[in-house]
């Protein structure tokens, strides 16, 4: 098959500062007639103190099912022998490795004694490993995916369109994610296929959906940016600046599936969902806006003569920036009007 799988997970910078190494893992393998990519994201909290070991072995059960079921078994299938493997490897890992005591003194702090003794009796040992995982695998005839937890998947079509076609997940609000490690993870499992092949697909870890507004066309931009990579170091370069530049500094992991060298990759094109959220997002820029300028204005009756100046300051700002909000409003307008 002429398609690239490049893949990497690089450590973020609230991680390096606090001497916590990436417990993000990505994996991508070339099989007979098929590839695939996977992307884990360990869950990094005390309790899940080895989510980090947990997120590799994530990976690597993920290629396992693949290479024993082959990619043309059902997703429901996959995701049960790759949940399978990876609680097998879990137990494996934790006899060859049993707690430390160091370990078990800071969950001894953190669990009560019902917890404590589930954990240390091998009974609850998964949810030290606890981790998310999104796996993707492409044929000569279609391609497959399925999910647990937060991460994302997005595909380039021919037209320069990116598009987001896992089922949202019920589990993930705020911090809150489905795992690997949950007692019910096989219920959790999302699934998504076609037979039009992609242009590419990029898997990539929560690092990267807390860095760009869900779904926008900045996050566009920045997967057009992945799918353009000529070498791998060129996909690593990009994950790091997310990890080190964004406002959370998260591991990032990435996973690029592509057809071909990537020089054939269409231009990127905004879809009728990016451009939507968009004015959505500008019409609640212009509420918010709004309400502030009517609460200056209602300070700037009141304010003593000391406070009308800064008042008046902050009031024309407020203004200014209605202003700007309103043009591109009507740009973004116009344009849906155009023919």
């Amino acid at each position: 098959m002429d398609w690239t799988a490049w893949d990497v997970s690089v450590q973020g910078g609230a991680h390096r500062d606090k001497a916590i190494p990436c417990e993000d893992a990505s994996l991508v393998f070339t099989g007979d007639g098929w590839v695939m990519a996977a992307v884990a994201d360990g869950h990094g909290s005390m309790k899940h103190f080895r989510s980090g070991i947990g997120a590799d072995m994530a990976c690597q059960a993920a290629r396992d099912t693949l290479l024993a079921l082959g990619p043309d078994e059902s997703p429901q299938a996959l995701a049960q022998e790759i949940l399978a493997r990876w609680r097998d490897m879990v137990q494996r890992h934790l006899a060859d490795h049993p707690w430390t005591e160091e370990e078990l003194a800071v969950q001894r702090t953190l669990l009560d004694s019902q917890a404590y003794l589930s954990l240390t009796g091998g009974q609850s040992a998964a949810v030290a490993y606890g981790t998310t995982l999104v796996c993707a695998a492409v044929t000569s005839t279609g391609w497959t995916s399925l999910q647990i937890g937060d991460g994302g998947l997005a595909l380039l079509d021919a037209g320069g369109i990116w598009s987001w076609p896992m089922p949202d997940c019920d589990w993930c609000q705020g911090n809150l994610t489905a795992s690997l490690c949950m007692a019910d993870a096989a219920s959790a499992f999302r699934y998504t296929d076609g037979s039009e092949l992609p242009v590419a697909l990029v898997l990539y870890s929560d690092g990267v959906e807390k860095a760009f507004l869900s779904r926008s066309l900045q996050l566009g931009r920045f997967l057009h940016e992945a799918a353009s990579a000529r070498e791998p170091s060129m996909l690593e370069a990009l994950a790091a600046d997310t990890a080190e530049c964004s406002s959370v500094r998260d591991d990032v992991s990435l996973a690029l599936l592509r057809h071909g060298t990537g020089e054939e990759l269409p231009p990127l094109r905004e879809s009728d969902m990016q451009r939507s959220l968009r004015v959505q997002r500008a019409q609640a820029a212009i509420l918010e806006c709004e309400g502030a300028i009517a609460y200056l204005r209602m300070v700037q009756e009141q304010c003593s003569p000391e406070d009308e100046t800064t008042v008046a300051d902050k009031l024309r700002a407020r203004e200014e920036t209605l202003r700007q909000l309103t043009d591109a409003l009507t740009m973004l307008q116009q344009e849906d009007d155009a023919p």
